[in-house]
């Protein structure tokens, strides 16, 4: 094995300097192939490396520091403009697994100690929060971020508190933010210019309230999760968006992971041709849908999950859900993604799903002065936590795919034309 570049293998380079490149690069190799996962094609970038333009990446992977599990942050721009990140990791910025959106449910923590708690995680990271200012005090058009999160953990990056002046505000409400999964050779998802497609679409009976937004567009309903799946192993009729709606569940074994009565594996047994031949984006407008399951009690070294699933197969992009969402929030945003795609041509998703967080944090006001939870002493202030709430359910849903990506949809066989 000799993972040294081919450029310093050669008698110019300083003999001790090449031993310790060659020890270094050797241990880094063998550490790659003991746990194959933790890497990322984006670890391996070189900081010179040119990104697609208008993206800037965060990569974010676990490593033990002083004897406790923590985490690097790299960041880089495509621009060039800006110094690459570079954020090691400390004993004061360490795993959390309390700090998540899937905290937010019936008997959980009030909403307003979620986001207050996601306002302290922040602070732990000033570097980053200097490195993201720099991209947005620019003359040019802030990048878009995007996200590989390898710790294990669900942490909100999208919710960092970022300031522009002295005002703070939500990175994802003022940045298009989103995530992405090594697929193959896809070390960065891929921008296509997808061609006008139909809807593939199941809903249960009470989420079919949805059905309405797909009225506009050429669409495919299935009566049964089964049909939906058959209708997902045909390629025949192309296909830019599979939207579900439905239940979800999420536990700690692999067969807990299900999509009404699905389990993962049920559906990770499926070829769902449709998804590799026709690349559409997979809504999972499910609960728990974007949360994640460490795999090694089924002998792999994996998080496995719904997003990593429907990317796996071929999707182009996945939106899913880090938690519990209330059914009203979850219809919001499908007919804002829908009424966007039908009534602003162009409109990415990136941007469609980033002015719909603002306008929930915009609602929220001040972030700097969060509801209490008791203002006047003995009555709890239960619409404060309403508004808290559906701050945190607007950034819940999680976009896995290029953010420059649009929807093409299909209008109805035989609209007639102007």
């Amino acid at each position: 094995m000799n993972a040294l570049p081919p450029r310093l293998r050669g008698a110019r380079a300083p003999r001790a300097l090449a031993r310790r490149l060659q020890t270094t690069a050797n241990q880094t190799v063998a550490r790659a192939v003991r746990h194959p996962t933790v890497m990322m094609a984006t670890a391996r970038m070189s900081a010179t490396s040119r990104l697609p333009e208008g993206i800037a990446v965060l990569h974010i992977s676990a490593e033990r520091t002083q004897g406790e599990d923590s985490y690097r942050v790299r960041g880089w721009c495509w621009c060039g403009r800006h110094r690459p990140l570079n954020l090691p990791p400390s004993y004061d910025r360490l795993l959390a697994p309390d700090i998540t959106l899937a905290g937010l449910r019936p008997g959980g923590e009030d909403p307003s100690e979620i986001l207050r708690g996601i306002r302290r995680w922040s602070a732990r990271h000033p570097e980053l929060l200097d490195w993201i200012a720099h991209l947005r005090d620019d003359s040019h058009e802030p990048p878009a971020v995007l996200v590989r999160d390898e710790t294990g953990g669900d942490f909100p990056w999208e919710m960092l508190w970022v300031r522009q002046g002295t005002e703070p505000e939500l990175l994802g409400a003022v940045m298009s933010v989103s995530r992405w999964i090594v697929r193959g050779s896809d070390d960065l998802p891929q921008n296509r210019l997808a061609s006008p497609g139909r809807v593939v679409a199941y809903v249960d009976r009470e989420m079919e309230g949805d059905l309405a937004a797909f009225v506009p567009f050429d669409h495919d309903v299935s009566d049964t999760l089964p049909d939906f799946l058959d209708t997902l192993e045909e390629d025949e009729h192309h296909t830019d968006l599979v939207y579900l709606g439905c239940h979800g569940h999420h536990g700690s074994r692999l067969s807990e992971l299900r999509l009404d009565n699905l389990t993962w594996q049920e559906i990770e047994e499926r070829s769902l041709n449709l998804l590799e031949s026709h690349r559409p984006v997979v809504f999972l407008n499910v609960c728990h849908s974007g949360q994640f399951l460490d795999a090694r009690r089924q002998g792999e070294r994996r998080r496995r999950g719904f997003a990593e699933l429907f990317l796996a197969k071929g999707a182009d992009g996945c939106i899913v859900a880090a938690g519990e969402v209330g059914d009203p929030e979850a219809r919001t945003l499908v007919h804002i993604l829908m009424a966007g795609t039908a009534g602003l041509p162009g409109h990415t998703l990136g941007e469609l799903i980033r002015a719909f967080r603002q306008h929930r944090a915009q609602a929220l006001g001040d972030l700097s002065r969060l509801p209490l939870r008791y203002p006047r002493g003995t009555t709890y202030d239960l619409e404060g936590q309403r508004r808290v709430r559906d701050v945190l359910y607007a950034f819940m849903f999680h976009y896995y795919g290029h953010p420059a990506r649009v929807l093409a949809l299909a209008e109805p066989p035989g609209k007639a034309t102007a």
